[in-house]
């Protein structure tokens, strides 16, 4: 372990932060997420090493809570990014408009997405969504307040990687976020690591 991930949950004003430290306990990064009344985020901020502000994103939703915008800037004024969507009754994005920092559109992307008579996705864009390929799989283990605390990730049925986590809810100490990679050589993935 080269580092460790704090994780706190502050229920009564919607907030969720995590941050990594050094096993010294100097703070590397750290993110924080304001969320609403429905849980949707309003505001992300992420900070490097000396808990300065990097960047901040906002995010606004309509009535039915689903995400409308997305805007991104550098506490040094540098624009990332505005991302506009138009959402079809499911809340997946039919349209994304990327603009430019003055407004003007960069880039339009536009998605067709086809369900079962149950809701379920069965297209996105033409493409088959099924799920019987061997792809990633996951599977989860929950506490008390049904957060996932273990996580199983495989591939074509073989363990790649196990996260096991211990969330501290208000009033708790923090705990150390374990990662255990059950496949080193990665041999069976069907792509490359780069480092």
């Amino acid at each position: 372990i080269i580092a460790r991930s704090i994780k706190d949950y502050y229920p009564d004003v919607k907030i969720f932060s995590m941050s990594r430290e050094s096993l010294d306990g100097i703070v590397m990064s750290k993110h924080i997420w304001v969320n609403d009344e429905r849980g949707n985020t309003i505001e992300f901020n992420h900070y490097g090493a000396g808990n300065d502000l990097l960047e901040q994103r906002l995010f606004k939703f309509d009535e039915k809570g689903f995400k409308i915008e997305q805007k991104g800037m550098k506490t040094d004024g540098t624009f990332i990014l505005w991302l506009k969507y138009e959402n079809n009754e499911h809340g997946h994005s039919i349209k994304d408009t990327r603009l430019n920092e003055d407004g003007s559109i960069l880039k339009i992307e536009n998605r067709v997405w086809e369900y079962d008579s149950e809701g379920k996705i069965i297209s996105l864009n033409g493409h088959n969504t099924d799920k019987n390929e061997p792809v990633n799989d996951f599977e989860y283990e929950y506490d008390a307040h049904e957060n996932w605390v273990k996580k199983t990730t495989s591939y074509k049925g073989k363990p790649l990687c196990i996260q096991l986590r211990e969330i501290n809810y208000f009033g708790d100490e923090p705990t150390i976020t374990d990662t255990i990679d059950m496949n080193k050589n990665k041999k069976d993935l069907p792509f490359a690591i780069k480092h």
